[in-house]
């Protein structure tokens, strides 16, 4: 059985080949740490509540509950932009309140950057009168390092993500 040579920790009493090992180690660790962060987040759930809304008497709100993972950098935020029924290539109309029924609503979710988002929530608001009828989603997603992945309506449906709210 051969014995173990122990190795003093100062720079001082290390080999070439000891030092050259180090450095390597070292350098490994370095080019670890700049590692690019270049895969978007991805939004894991999307509720909104309540699902259908009324906005003949006033303006309405709907609430988005949303979690999401990055890889590296962490969500920086979500954007869900709502887009009325009349807007699905349909010539818009005027309402009682002389409002255009092709319309779209934003709502901007900011959050304190971090890897894992759960359970954040932000307002979405639609007009008083606004259009009856599906309001179709697209969301936008961003993390710190500025990758963006964009779901339009259909991505978030098949992902089992809710991707509307109703006008009654």
């Amino acid at each position: 059985m051969r014995a173990l040579r122990t190795i003093p920790a100062t720079p001082d009493h290390l080999s070439m080949r000891h030092r050259q090992i180090l450095t390597l180690a070292l350098l490994a660790a370095a080019a670890a740490a700049q590692t690019h962060d270049t895969t978007p987040p991805a939004i894991t759930a999307l509720t909104v509540s309540p699902a259908s809304l009324d906005c003949s008497e006033a303006s309405c709100t709907t609430t988005i509950t949303w979690s999401a993972t990055d890889d590296l950098s962490g969500v920086a935020g979500l954007t869900v932009a709502a887009t009325s029924p009349a807007s699905s290539g349909q010539q818009p109309t005027r309402n009682q309140a002389g409002l255009s029924s092709n319309q779209r609503q934003t709502a901007t979710c900011s959050v304190t950057t971090a890897t894992l988002i759960t359970g954040a929530a932000c307002g979405l608001n639609l007009p008083k009168y606004a259009a009856a009828g599906a309001w179709t989603f697209t969301a936008t997603i961003t993390d710190a390092a500025g990758n963006v992945r964009i779901y339009a309506a259909a991505d978030l449906a098949a992902a089992g993500l809710t991707n509307q709210v109703t006008v009654n």
